[in-house]
Order: C-alpha cells, then sequence, then structure tokens
C-alpha cells in the first residue's frame, strides 16, 4: 500500500505542476482547434444533415465537456 501512496502523490504532485504550467489550458485550446478543423472537413463533405448535426453536437459535446 506505501508504494501506491507514493505513486498517488508523485501523480498529484505532476498534475499540480503541469496546471501551473499551463497544459490543461494548452490542451484546451488545442481541442477547440481540432474541432474548428474537423467541422470546416465536415462541411467539405457535406453528410446528411441530420447526421452532420449529430456529429457536430458530439463533438462539442466532447470537448467542452469538462472546460
Amino acid at each position: 500500500m506505501a508504494a501506491g501512496m507514493a505513486s498517488d502523490e508523485a501523480a498529484a504532485d505532476l498534475a499540480e505542476l503541469m496546471e501551473r504550467r499551463g497544459a490543461k489550458d494548452f490542451c484546451e485550446q488545442m481541442a477547440r482547434d481540432y474541432l474548428t478543423r474537423g467541422f470546416a472537413w465536415l462541411a467539405r463533405v457535406e453528410p446528411e444533415a441530420e447526421a452532420a448535426e449529430a456529429l457536430r453536437v458530439l463533438a462539442h459535446f466532447l470537448v467542452e465537456r469538462s472546460s
């Protein structure tokens, strides 16, 4: 159990360091950029309107759900 605790503490320390360095903000912006690019490609292939809207809603939800 002690080894697990050390590992948990190390993970928490690393997560805190990454947060301080802006990793979360960077990754969120990267996800939004991919979302924008994906929507542009979706418009090019012109899928069925209902399917395209479902993909847009799902993609938007996945990117924004924990921001």
